[in-house]
C-alpha cells in the first residue's frame, strides 16, 4: 500500500471513528475540521479513542490527545504511533 493510500485510509478511519464515537453521523467532517467546531467534548474523545482502538489497534491515552485540535492532528498522531510501532496500516 502506498503512503498516500495508507494516509487516506487512516484519515478515513479517524473520521469514521469520530462519527461513531461522537454520534455525528450526519455531520460533514474533513481533515481540517476542528474538534471544537464539531462540538467534541472529553466524553466524546474517550468514545473516539475506543473507536480508534477498535478500528486501528492503537490505544490513545488522554495525554496523547492533549494537543489534538483537528482531525488532521489526530491522523498525524496515529501515523506517529504507527511509525513508532513499526506497524503498516
Amino acid at each position: 500500500m502506498s503512503a498516500v493510500a495508507s494516509h487516506n485510509n487512516v484519515e478515513n478511519e479517524v473520521i469514521e471513528a469520530i462519527r461513531k464515537g461522537a454520534l455525528l453521523e450526519n455531520k460533514t467532517i474533513s481533515a481540517d475540521s476542528t474538534l471544537e467546531s464539531l462540538g467534541i467534548d472529553s466524553l466524546d474523545m474517550t468514545n473516539i479513542s475506543f473507536e480508534i482502538e477498535d478500528r486501528l489497534g492503537f490505544v490513545l491515552n488522554p495525554e496523547d490527545l492533549g494537543d489534538t485540535k483537528t482531525v488532521s492532528d489526530l491522523t498525524a498522531l496515529i501515523h506517529s504511533r504507527q511509525a513508532a510501532s513499526g506497524s503498516n496500516l
